[in-house]
């Protein structure tokens, strides 16, 4: 009985009137939201109002506010955002298939369903489907020629088509919308999957044409001079990923005549409006990194190389080798509040005016300029990626000390504001650079406080 009702929610066959839609809906959205409550409990001792259990929008303001700025604002480990997103991928693959199935029985365009993906409109087609009545008589299984004949087309056809679509939407994104979405890194390329399993003629066909395409867009946005080598590496993960799965959702797609004989023109809007939609209604987020080393000398030795310390030796991390800024020394202009502390980096400096100076227990600064985060890896002399420029960007920084006898702990607090989605993918990467940096000013502060 069990594995009879999971086959039918994870499949993609069976019909779904709207009132089976809406208890499998309803039971599957308070299961989902009670297990992130009881993990979120579990993990931190939060508590969020009942009302988060069925009011969605209202959940995750909730939830951005206590884990996302608040609580989890100083905490670098990501292991909770992990945990939402690796539990939401079933659910939106059974939210989707059943959307799909509703829109069949209803007899609509199915490739509506894909709304699911953009913010807002989610939750609009979602009522919709709930109160659409079913259409009577059966929708005919057998696979209309269009498809047959695409299917048999030659893969270098169907991948050159594939990749045109993925590049421009690139493009479109990037340059047009001005945002790192996940529609372009998860969504995307899983409309590009469903594409390349909807026709070809088998699911291995499919899959091996919808990674090729991610492939050939990733080859063209290096040797155009659009992105470096490191970014799309780290971009290949959730695309190959997220390829795969739509390959196999649109083979297995292809036995819906309705959905075949209707326009795909309605999914390729909606992941056209999704980047603009994500760009309004989702805010950057706000996060920290924490770093801190015992030194073993006084609070005030370590106060005036914190201030500004000298030249730090070459580094041979494999981090800052590939590209990523890397500190090299800071100066000060001046003393007290007001004063202008210039962090140097290989890339150029941060401009950092001193909101706190308590010494030798505490240094503060906001972040009025910072220069490129790294020099991207790529056949070029120079490239300017997009995501260089205000995507990711420090927001303040901190240093803490305090002494425990002969020795001082010694604390640096970097916060950072980042606007590429989804924030926790990209974070895992972000807070381990900083942190990296972190441990190299850190350390080098202690050599010079301990032999000066």
């Amino acid at each position: 009985m069990i594995g009879k009702f999971l086959k039918f929610i994870f499949g993609v066959s069976g019909t779904v009137d709207r009132a089976l839609y809406l208890k499998l809906g309803a039971g599957l959205s308070f299961l989902k939201v009670a297990a992130e409550h009881i993990v979120g409990w579990a993990m931190f001792g939060k508590y969020f109002s009942p009302f988060g259990l069925f009011i969605p929008m209202y959940y995750r303001f909730a939830l951005d506010q206590e884990f996302g700025l608040d609580f989890y604002g100083r905490n670098p480990s990501n292991s909770f955002w992990i945990f939402l997103y690796i539990l939401s991928v079933p659910f939106a693959w059974v939210a989707l298939t059943l959307s799909i199935r509703r829109l069949i029985d209803a007899g609509k365009n199915p490739w509506l369903g894909f709304f699911l993906f953009i913010p807002v409109l989610n939750i609009l087609l979602i009522w919709y489907l709930c109160f659409l009545p079913s259409r009577s008589g059966e929708e005919g299984a057998e696979k209309p020629k269009m498809l047959k004949d695409f299917s048999e087309a030659s893969s270098t056809i169907v991948v050159s088509g594939l990749a045109l679509i993925a590049f421009v939407y690139v493009i479109y994104t990037v340059f047009g919308v001005e945002v790192y979405s996940s529609s372009l890194f998860f969504s995307g390329p899983f409309v590009v999957g469903i594409f390349a399993g909807l026709y070809s003629e088998d699911l291995r066909a499919g899959i091996r044409r919808a990674l090729i395409a991610q492939l050939v867009v990733a080859s063209m946005l290096l040797l155009l001079a659009v992105e470096g080598l490191i970014c799309l590496t780290m971009a290949a993960v959730p695309a190959l990923i997220c390829s795969s799965l739509g390959a196999w959702l649109g083979f297995n797609l292809r036995s819906y005549a309705k959905l075949a004989n209707s326009s795909p023109l309605v999914l390729l809007l909606a992941f056209t409006v999704a980047p603009v939609a994500e760009k309004v209604f989702l805010p950057a987020t706000v996060k920290s990194v924490v770093s801190r080393v015992e030194v073993d000398a006084p609070a005030e030795v370590i106060w005036n190389n914190v201030v500004a310390f000298p030249e730090l030796p070459p580094t041979k991390h494999i981090l800052f080798e590939l590209g990523v800024a890397a500190p090299t020394g800071a100066t000060i202009e001046g003393s007290g509040v007001g004063a202008v502390r210039h962090c140097n980096f290989t890339t150029g400096s941060f401009i950092e005016p001193i909101t706190v100076w308590d010494p030798p227990k505490r240094l503060a600064f906001e972040v009025e300029y910072q220069p490129a985060t790294m020099k991207e890896l790529t056949p070029y002399k120079h490239i300017h990626a997009p995501h260089l420029e205000g995507f990711f960007r420090s927001v303040r920084g901190e240093f803490r000390l305090a002494s425990q006898g002969d020795k001082t702990i010694l604390e640096g607090e970097t916060w950072y504001e980042m606007r590429i989605f989804p924030a926790w993918y990209w974070d895992m990467f972000a807070s381990r650079f900083v942190s990296i940096i972190h441990n190299r000013v850190l350390e080098h502060v202690k050599n010079v406080s301990e032999n000066p």
